[in-house]
């Protein structure tokens, strides 16, 4: 067997690990973010001394996410528009948002390897055509699927203030790609948010498209 080949199988079963555990993976980190939250509202709601040392490593991984929360655009509008503090209504919204963008982030990275383990697998076995074809793919979902992982780790950053730098970097990049259509048509960018939603969903549709097209 071709070392190329072995690698592409090896990828593959990678691949497939992943898929498979792929929901398994996405509730226990939820879990764990849920089970954060939970106690750090049941520190707050009974009084209960931050500064013990069970409260306070139990609180201290959600801090940063409070923090960031309290002082963001989308708290005071809550709070102005509910009349009432927003701040755990919003925290179990951002669990929920990260149920449901985790498996786009496992998403891509297991399509990345299924391709590149079929373009390997191609010209493993000597099907330089049908290889060149895969490799055009590849390259084509790596452009749109790190596309979507930059506007995922940007998501993330604004709603729980984490991964700042990565966020920054992929903003130089996203922002101007999607003001110089944006700009034409709402000036304002009140629509920003829905142009954004829109462009994940039409990357989502291509990278179906190139998968079937391509392999």
């Amino acid at each position: 067997m071709s070392p190329i080949t072995t690698v592409g199988e090896y990828l593959s079963r990678i691949a497939f690990q992943l898929l498979r555990y792929a929901n398994d993976l996405t509730f226990l980190l939820c879990l764990v973010v849920l089970l954060l939250v939970i106690a750090r509202y049941l520190t707050d709601r009974f009084n209960v001394n931050p500064f013990g040392r069970v409260p306070f490593y139990l609180r201290r991984p959600t801090d940063g996410w409070f923090y960031h929360l309290k002082h963001s655009q989308l708290y005071f509008a809550a709070k102005k528009a509910f009349g009432f503090d927003p701040i755990w209504l919003l925290m179990g919204a951002g669990v929920v948002l990260v149920y449901l963008m985790l498996p786009s982030l496992i998403g891509p990275i297991i399509g990345m390897l299924q391709a590149i383990s079929t373009t390997l697998s191609h010209f493993g076995a000597g099907r330089v055509r049908a290889g060149i074809a895969a490799l055009v793919g590849t390259v084509l979902l790596t452009c749109i699927y790190s596309l979507l992982l930059m506007m995922l780790v940007m998501v993330v950053n604004f709603f729980f203030g984490i991964l700042a730098r990565p966020a920054q970097r992929a903003g130089t990049f996203i922002y101007p790609l999607i003001n110089l259509p944006l700009s034409r048509f709402d000036p304002s960018g009140r629509f920003f948010p829905i142009f954004f939603i829109l462009l994940s969903f039409v990357l989502q549709l291509l990278a179906s498209f190139i998968a079937e097209r391509f392999f």
